[in-house]
C-alpha cells in the first residue's frame, strides 16, 4: 500500500514538474534545479526550476522548494541541474550566480564574457581579462593577416609573399588564446 502511495505522490510531483519545466520555452533563458536533500534522501524527486533573473526570485525559489517538501522539517538543498552557460558546484552561491550573468549579459559580446569566464572560472580575473581583448580570428592566418594591416607598412605587390601564418604565430606568442566555437580570442598579456 505504501509503495503505490509513492507512485502516486512521483506520478503528480512529475507532472507537476512537467507544467513548471513547459512554462520555460526559451532555451536562452539561465536557470537551476533546486531539490530539497530531505526529499531526495527519503526517495522522493521534489524540487523546481527557477530562473536566475535576480538574487530575490533565486531565494524565493528555494524558499518554495523547502516549504513544499513531502518531507516534515526539510531544511537542506542542493542544485542538481542547471541551464547556464557556464559551470556550477551544487551548492553554489546564488550571489555569485548572478554576478557571473550580469557580467556576461553587461560584457559588448557575450560569447566572448562566456568564453573567458569559463577558461579562468574566477569572475575578478575574467573582468580584468575582457579588458585586455585584442580581436577574435578563425585562424592564425587571419590574425597574421589582421596584424600586418595593423602594424605593417607592406606594399600591395609584395603581400602576396607573405607568410601570414609565420606572422601570426609569431604576434600570438606572448599572448592568452581561448578557442571557442572554431574561433580563437586572443588577449594582451
Amino acid at each position: 500500500m505504501q509503495h503505490n502511495h509513492y507512485i502516486e505522490y512521483i506520478n503528480k510531483q512529475t507532472k507537476k514538474d512537467k507544467t513548471m519545466t513547459n512554462t520555460n520555452t526559451n532555451t536562452n533563458k539561465n536557470r537551476i534545479y533546486i531539490a530539497c536533500l530531505a526529499s531526495y534522501n527519503a526517495g522522493y524527486l521534489h524540487g523546481a526550476w527557477i530562473e536566475c533573473d535576480d538574487l530575490e526570485t533565486l531565494l524565493k525559489g528555494r524558499d518554495q522548494v523547502i516549504k513544499t517538501s513531502p518531507v516534515a522539517g526539510a531544511e537542506e538543498w542542493a542544485i542538481h541541474d542547471y541551464e547556464l552557460p557556464f559551470d556550477i558546484s551544487e551548492y553554489e552561491s546564488f550571489t555569485t550566480i548572478i554576478e557571473i550573468i550580469e557580467f556576461i549579459n553587461g560584457s559588448y559580446d557575450q560569447e566572448i564574457a562566456t568564453a573567458i569566464y569559463n577558461d579562468c572560472k574566477d569572475l575578478a580575473e575574467a573582468e580584468e581579462m575582457l579588458e585586455k581583448f585584442a580581436g577574435s580570428f578563425d585562424s592564425v592566418k587571419e590574425y597574421g593577416e589582421h596584424c600586418a594591416d595593423e602594424q605593417m607598412n607592406i606594399p600591395e605587390n609584395l603581400r602576396f609573399y607573405l607568410n601570414y601564418e609565420a606572422i601570426g604565430r609569431d604576434y600570438s606568442m606572448d599572448m592568452h588564446k581561448i578557442e571557442a566555437n572554431n574561433t580563437t580570442h586572443y588577449f594582451y598579456n
